[in-house]
């Protein structure tokens, strides 16, 4: 049976006209099995603006697979990022400090100075004030009989920075000297008769005798030698851009200025002897009472050493 391709009823078979539009046989299209077929193909067919040309081999995204993923990726970065950073962190503030300190040498402490400065240690030697040897300077690994002579010259008061030695020569009027720790490169730095040496960066700081004991600082080269106070100045100690010291001219109570002379200070009411200082605290021995004591740098918090 045809169907009528106008208006797509059906025609009987033997007639030449459509019952329903009029339309001639002749000009009618496929028959209704045919129609049924191509309705059925159009339907299964993709639109051609969806297609995609043909290319060969499919190309495909390596990070595809991932992104389902993403979440654990980006936590997995983060870690690794906070875990270099904290390694910078600890190299900054820990490792590199502690590498200077060494590179450095200031071996000497404040409290070792204020007991003559006879011994300062640099990595696995031992520098020593030696009076078997009339005072020289010797160093020794650990035994002293096997003990190095360093120089000729009566000595105290030695610190330790840059591979140099730094010390009151007592051979020659209490004058700084340096000399390297190999024994080497001797040089006198100042011509003041010097006591309580604190070396500290680039600087010398000391108690001049040559004028009445005022502290005077210059620098490792000899050069910019400066006057700080107008006290007569003991047992120095330089810590944390302080000095302190024990005050002659007011019963040796103990003062403190700025490494650049200013805001001098009394720290202390009594009678002291044996400045120490360590981690930010003062350590004294009154002669009030024949006590030992700790205190903060600014006097506060006294308290009695049992």
């Amino acid at each position: 049976m045809r169907i009528c391709k106008q208006c797509g009823s059906d025609i009987e078979e033997g007639h030449k006209f459509c019952s329903n539009c009029g339309s001639p046989v002749e000009a009618l299209g496929i028959n209704k099995g045919e129609k049924k077929f191509k309705d059925t193909v159009q339907s299964r067919t993709i639109p051609k603006k969806n297609l995609k040309p043909h290319t060969g081999r499919q190309k495909i995204n390596p990070r595809q697979p991932f992104e389902k993923n993403n979440k654990p990726m980006f936590w997995m970065k983060a870690f690794i990022g906070f875990i270099v950073l904290l390694i910078l962190i600890i190299g900054v503030f820990y490792i590199l400090p502690l590498f200077m300190s060494f590179h450095s040498q200031e071996s000497t402490s404040p409290g070792n100075l204020g007991n003559g400065g006879l011994f300062a240690t640099q990595g696995k030697w031992i520098f020593y004030v030696s009076p078997i040897h009339q005072g020289h300077i010797v160093k020794f690994i650990d035994n002293i009989e096997d003990a190095v002579q360093i120089n000729d010259d009566d000595s105290w008061q030695i610190s330790i920075a840059k591979n140099w030695i730094y010390y009151s020569n007592l051979s020659d009027d209490g004058k700084i000297y340096r000399i390297n720790t190999d024994g080497q490169e001797k040089m006198q730095i100042n011509d003041d008769d010097s006591t309580s040496l604190n070396v500290v960066d680039d600087w010398i700081y000391y108690s001049n005798l040559s004028d009445g004991g005022k502290i005077y600082k210059v620098r490792t080269n000899g050069d910019d030698r400066t006057q700080l106070n107008d006290d007569e100045s003991w047992s120095i100690n330089v810590a944390d851009e302080w000095i302190f010291y024990r005050n002659r001219d007011d019963g040796y109570k103990i003062y403190r200025l700025r490494i650049d002379g200013s805001e001098r200070t009394q720290v202390n009411e009594e009678d002291s002897m044996f400045i120490n200082i360590l981690n930010s605290k003062i350590y004294y021995r009154s002669l009030d009472d024949g006590r030992f004591y700790s205190m903060n740098f600014d006097g506060s918090d006294q308290r009695q050493i049992q």
